[in-house]
This record gives C-alpha cells, structure tokens and sequence, in this order.
C-alpha cells in the first residue's frame, strides 16, 4: 500500500510540474523572442558546467550509500557534502567573474550585459542540484507526498515570480533566472531549517572522504559529459544564431517531459532495485528484471504519447515560429526512453566507476566530434541526429558492461517487442507528418496506434493485475 501511494505521488507531482512547464511556456512564447530562448539555453550551459565542477559526481555516491550508513552518518555526511559544494561555487563565481569579459564575447557574441545574469544562472543551477541531495533522502526514506508537494512548490514559484517581473518590469530571459533562483534559495532555507539546523552536525571529512573516493573517478567523466552534452547549444549558436538556438531549447524541454516522467518512475523503483541488489538471495536479479518490466513499458508508452501528439502540443502551447522542433523532440524523447537501462546502478553497486569514466568519456568525445559536421550542415535538426547516434551506441555498451558485472535476468522478448512496436509506429505517424497527409486521418491513426500499443501490453501480460501488485508491493 505504501509503494502504491508513493507511485500516486510521483506521478502527481510529474502531472502538475508537467502542467506548469507548458503553461509557462506558452506564456514566455507570448513575451520572449526565440533569441531570449537562445541566451537562456546558453547562461543553463554554464550553470550546468558548474554544478558538475562543484559537486564533483556526489550525488550518485550518496544515493549509492545511503541503505548503508546509520543515521546520524547519514546526516553528516548530507552536511559534508553541501558545505563542501557551497566552498566550490564561491570559488567558481570568482574564476568566472575574472574571464567574465572574454566569457561575454566568445561565447555570448556581447549580448549580456551584465555578469549578474550568469552569476545568478550558476547560483540557481548549483543550488537546484544541492536540492537533489534532500529530494533523493524524501525518495529513499518513501516521502513521496513531501517529495510531491515540494517540487511542485519550486516550479510554481519560479514561474510565478518570472511572470511577476515580466509583467511588472518588464524583463525576458532575465526574469526566468530571478524566479528559478529565488525559488530554489527557498528550497533549500526549508531544507536547511527541517533536516540541518538544531541538530548538532559536525562537518565529518571522513565521511567526505570516503564518497570522494567512489566519485572523483567519475568526476572528470561527469564534467566532460556535461560539456559534451551542453556543446550543441554553443556549436548550434556559432554556427547559426540566437534563435535556431531558441528553437532547439524549446525542443529539449519538449522533449524533457519524457525524462521527467522517467525520472519520476525512477524514483519509485530505484530505491527498490538498490535493496534488492543489497540482498544475499540468489533469486534477486531475476526478481529485478521482473519487476522492471512494467516500467520499461510504461516508460515506452508516455514517450510514444509525446511523439505522436507534439504537433498539438506546439500549435496549442507555442505558435508556428517552433513547428520545426517537431522531429527533434521525437528524437530526443525516444532517446530518453531508450536511456532506461542506463538508469540502473548495475556498475556503481558493483564499484565499476572507473569503468563507466571510461565508457562515458569515450562517447562525450565521440559525441563533440560527431556534433560539428551535423551542426554545420543540417543545423539543429543535425544537433539531434549526433546526439541520438552517439546515445544509442552508449546505451548499448552500457548495458553489456552493466549485464557483465551484475547480470540482470531481462524479460527481453518483450523488450524487444515493445521497442519494436515503438519504432513503427514513430516511423509511420513521422511518415505521414512529412507527406502532409490528411491532419484528420493522422489523428486518427495516432489515437489507433495508442490503443494498439496498450492492447500489446495486454496481451503480453505486462498490464495485469499481477504486475501491478509488484509495481504498488513494499
């Protein structure tokens, strides 16, 4: 009963989140040109560096080590790690506010005006990922309802406030900033208040230590996936314009419901996988693979209800100028559910961190280099082709090497099936898009092909009561 609650919760928060995004979305479409898209997407691409200079891959440890320490270590070593990730951002503010000038003109071709707005960016980016540490103890102590409730509360303050200082002051990009860093500061001041202040914690650098060791091997590699990933933004502004830029941002949070939502999946099993690995039963893995099943399924189904019904989304939410997102956001929504093996902790419970360093550097770089001919010739549509190559190839060898070291028992039949499935009917309803043929015919066909693929699940006795029992069982 518990499990099921907690699955409830989840997806309440990702349906209400969900819900604000686009809302805010077709707000800022209305107020905010495609090049405030674009130097947004840019200020993120250095936030986003900067949580992982600051936090240096601890987030994982952390998760990795929580069922394994005692409660009081716990707490400590939550303290350790702000405070160590709060020392790092002063540091990095102060670097970036030297080369500032230089930042400006290289990348941002002088449309900044002021450091402010990427010291803000780097301050909402650093502490929305010191949030993450509170948000995995919520999911892995079951606060689901708490977990819900507060994420909600961000993403409504920070669209409340952005449309507050755009109304009143008239502010772009500017104001998105403002409300996502205030927002996230009274987070963490709530965070600090229930789960820190009063109780006495010592900053433990044993402890610090200790996670330092399992994710400074996995430190260089995060920094340059980060990189990696963040590196079609700047190649996609060099080579064209603020606002091809714009567009492909729109695309990514488009296409980011998808990995929303399989995050919030992962949220529910993942503490589940982890005690279950944690186990000295020989049936465990088998166990694993079972239960995944189901939420490989569901997270098939949520990315084909987001292909197929983009068109609708952009013409209801945005307006023309972002119809050319369209394939990209079946790219990389179909990217993001093809990541769901990646979302298993196969080579950090077995210590492989060495190993995944190696694995993700080589295709960052593979990534980066892929990315300038697709860029230079195709634009943003290329971006996403390089992008989806180079993934699809990471999540293969990630899988073998993960099956390698803790052989998960896969239901692959219908995995493969399901895949399949997916794969046809994207090509099809893709097909017809670019024909131009009859809208009407298209909607019903999209509205068919959904049936089918639940029908599928039926008959292949994923969507049964007896799965939903494992889904909902504590």
């Amino acid at each position: 009963m518990k499990q099921a609650k907690n699955f409830f919760w989840y997806l309440f928060s990702f349906g209400g989140n969900s819900f604000i995004q686009l809302i805010s979305l077709w707000f800022f479409a209305k107020h905010l040109s495609k090049e405030d898209f674009g130097i947004y997407a840019l200020i993120a691409v250095f936030g986003i560096i900067t949580v992982s200079i600051s936090n240096l891959g601890l987030l994982s440890v952390y998760q990795r080590n929580f069922f394994d320490l005692d409660d009081k270590s716990k707490e400590e070593l939550l303290f350790s790690i702000i405070s160590f990730i709060i020392m790092n951002l002063i540091i990095i503010i102060l670097v970036t506010l030297f080369f500032f000038e230089g930042i400006n003109v290289f990348f941002f071709k002088k449309k900044l005006g002021s450091f402010l707005w990427l010291l803000i960016g780097q301050t909402y980016f650093v502490f929305h990922s010191i949030n993450q540490f509170f948000f995995a103890k919520l999911k892995n102590t079951y606060k689901a309802k708490t977990f819900s409730y507060l994420t909600l509360l961000e993403k409504s303050l920070a669209f409340g406030i952005a449309l507050i200082v755009i109304i009143v002051f008239h502010y772009r990009y500017e104001a998105i900033l403002l409300g996502q860093m205030c927002s996230v500061l009274i987070l963490f001041f709530y965070f600090l208040y229930s789960n820190i202040f009063g109780k006495g914690l010592k900053f433990n650098l044993g402890l610090l230590k200790a996670s330092l060791k399992l994710s400074i091997p996995l430190s260089p590699v995060q920094i340059v996936k980060v990189v990696g990933s963040q590196s079609d933004k700047y190649m996609i502004s060099y080579f064209g314009n603020f606002s091809g830029l714009g567009v492909y941002d729109i695309a990514l949070k488009l296409g980011n419901l998808s990995f929303v939502f399989n995050t919030a999946l992962q949220n529910v099993f993942s503490p589940k996988v982890y005690q279950q690995l944690f186990l000295n039963d020989r049936n465990k893995l088998k166990r694993i693979g079972d239960y995944l099943t189901p939420f490989y399924f569901l997270t098939f189904l949520f990315s084909l209800i987001i292909c197929l019904f983009v068109e609708e989304i952009i013409y209801f939410f945005l307006n023309n100028e972002f119809i050319q997102a369209i394939p990209i956001v079946v790219l990389f929504s179909s990217l993001y559910a093809i990541q769901f093996f990646t979302k298993q902790p196969q080579l950090l419970y077995a210590k492989k961190t060495k190993l995944l360093s190696v694995i993700s550097f080589l295709f960052i770089v593979a990534n980066i280099i892929t990315n300038i001919p697709f860029i230079y010739y195709f634009g943003i549509l290329g971006a996403a082709y390089s992008t989806i190559i180079t993934g699809i190839v990471y999540v293969i060898v990630y899988h073998y090497y993960g099956q390698k070291f803790v052989c998960i028992e896969w239901e692959y039949r219908k995995i493969f099936l399901i895949f399949i499935s997916y794969l046809f009917i994207i090509t099809s309803i893709l097909s017809m898009y670019f024909f131009e043929i009859n809208y009407c015919y298209r909607l019903f066909m999209k509205i068919t092909y959904i049936s089918i693929f639940i029908f599928l699940g039926i008959m292949m006795k994923i969507v049964n009561k007896e799965n939903l029992k494992k889904i909902f069982s504590q």
